[in-house]
């Protein structure tokens, strides 16, 4: 069945949010949590896809506009679409934040839901291991284990001694699971 919007139904935004991606709105819901919960603002890393690369060691300031993310590198003011945001990363905060108030989102893209209900399942199994190959040259192949939380859209989950925070919607292709999936 296809709604108005040319969308098969169970794919279609409600009228209040739009088109906007389940990882996007979740990706706002986390970092207002990382500004919220830290004083001073912490600082991070965040990757973006193609040459943009990575943002690395910026203090977050405020989310402007609803889905834009203001960011301090140095005395230099960048303003990030989340839209674009793969990962973030690289600090305590990350590492530290309580994410146990973001709330479930609706009406998620068919392939985020689809890689969310598939992280969930890779999570049922601890310890277990895989890469998340991003469309990221910064960040590229996350080699990861245990996720952590896996919400609408985004996943957080352990690389080394530290945790990332992964939009799906940036996500490629999962690989390299371990033990392997039934």
């Amino acid at each position: 069945m296809v709604c108005g919007k040319g969308c098969a139904s169970f794919c279609c935004p409600d009228e209040e949010i739009g088109f906007c991606p389940c990882c996007a709105r979740t990706l706002v819901d986390i970092l207002q949590a990382l500004i919220d919960q830290f004083e001073p603002n912490p600082s991070v890393d965040i990757f973006l896809p193609g040459p943009a690369g990575a943002l690395v060691n910026v203090e977050l300031v405020q989310i402007r506009n609803g889905f834009l993310v203001e960011v301090l590198q140095g005395q230099n003011q960048i303003i990030v679409n989340i839209c674009d945001i793969v990962a973030i990363g690289g600090s305590d905060a990350v590492n530290d934040v309580d994410l146990s108030g973001i709330p479930l989102q609706e009406n998620c893209d068919c392939c985020e839901d689809a890689l969310t209900e598939l992280l969930t399942e890779i999570a049922s199994v601890s310890p277990r291991s895989f890469d998340l190959n991003s469309q990221s040259q910064q960040a590229g192949t996350i080699q990861a284990n245990n996720p952590t939380e896996v919400f609408s859209g985004v996943v957080r989950t352990t690389v080394g001694n530290n945790k990332i925070i992964v939009s799906l919607c940036h996500v490629s292709s999962v690989n390299r699971i371990s033990p392997p999936l039934p």
